[in-house]
């Protein structure tokens, strides 16, 4: 059993060494983007700050600033569709939240939405914006990869969070990896690299391809382990410490010290495959290309990790972090007299 008691007691440790500066288009970035985004009537200037901060911290080395914008608008529609999803939650509506993301792949589909329905149009403006910077393969990928992403926000939501039930960690990672939109985050690593991969290393053994998906299980594992201070607090069982100390049941602390290996493991695994395929090129441009690209996607993760440490005033003394922000959702969780407890052993 897990009950709130064990929220003030759990360790968290810092998980890189790597802390990133904001690009140096930061000011730029966000003039252009609260611009936009003031042109909805949904409107929320935090929301627009959190998604500058994140982007511009994830794709700080990026040199072309219209690149930065464009991930900013990817990943503001990440902050303003939780936004949208909010009523729904609140009412426990699985038909709401249904007809949310059938009115967004209706969107996705057909290029047009309803003049009053922001989050939908919000999305075809970002569309439109990143187009510019893909191939028509990358296109493709990023719609198809778009419809996962709002289908399984939809079903994990339906399925899961209004059940109060654990994701099953077997199935963890092939539907939070799709939930979590870190498939375009990361393809944003190659619009902002301006990187394409050769055909040498899309057909070889580990592909490119490999290198994409162990990427994203990395990442996936560290929103997961920086996040799960936050699920706990607002009772969301749909994350992967969760459902790893549900299936192994164990201590949450336990299942957090082992997603902190994972994470150390998946980044020397992508470290691992970025020099065989290095190795495999030779020396030469396709080389220094590839680099170019792999600094920018493992940026783009120190970044996030930095960007979160910003945002939550990270604070670390003898080998552990604490945010006061916890302190703060402790306290509000301990004077709460309802009584929470999640069950690990269904």
């Amino acid at each position: 059993m897990f009950d709130r008691s064990e929220y003030g007691s759990l360790k968290s440790r810092p998980v890189f060494d790597r802390h990133l500066n904001p690009s140096p288009h930061k000011e730029w970035v966000s003039q252009e983007f609260t611009k936009w985004s003031k042109g909805f009537a949904d409107h929320n200037q935090w929301l627009d700050d959190l998604s500058v901060l994140s982007a511009c911290y994830m794709f700080t080395g990026c040199k072309q600033k219209d690149r930065i914008l464009a991930a900013t608008m990817f990943i503001s529609h990440a902050f303003y569709l939780d936004h949208a999803m909010e009523n729904a939650r609140k009412q426990r509506s699985a038909t709401l939240m249904v007809d949310l993301f059938e009115k967004l792949l209706l969107a996705v589909l057909t290029g047009r939405t309803d003049n009053d329905f922001c989050i939908g149009r919000r999305l075809l403006d970002t569309l439109a914006a990143t187009d510019a910077f893909l191939t028509r393969d990358q296109m493709t990928f990023t719609r198809n990869k778009l419809n996962a992403w709002l289908e399984t926000i939809r079903d994990i939501h339906c399925n899961y969070w209004l059940q109060n039930r654990f994701i099953p960690y077997d199935q963890y990672y092939d539907q939070r990896s799709n939930e979590s939109g870190w498939y375009i985050y990361t393809l944003f690593s190659e619009i902002c690299s301006e990187y394409t991969a050769p055909e040498s290393l899309l057909k070889c053994v580990p592909s490119f391809d490999t290198l994409r998906t162990t990427g994203i299980q990395l990442a996936l594992a560290l929103d997961d382990y920086l996040m799960t201070m936050v699920k706990l607090a607002t009772n969301d069982i749909t994350n992967g410490v969760l459902s790893y100390a549900s299936a192994a049941k164990c201590s949450v602390q336990t299942a957090l010290d082992v997603q902190l290996v994972l994470i150390k493991g998946l980044e020397s695994e992508c470290r691992s495959l970025y020099d065989t395929m290095v190795d495999r090129l030779g020396p030469g441009v396709e080389s220094q290309e590839l680099k170019a690209y792999f600094d920018t996607f493992m940026d783009s993760m120190y970044g996030f990790h930095t960007a979160f440490a910003v945002l939550y005033a990270y604070e670390e003394k003898d080998g552990l972090v604490w945010s006061p922000k916890w302190e703060a959702l402790s306290r509000q969780l301990m004077d709460d007299t309802k009584e929470m407890q999640l069950n690990f052993l269904n």
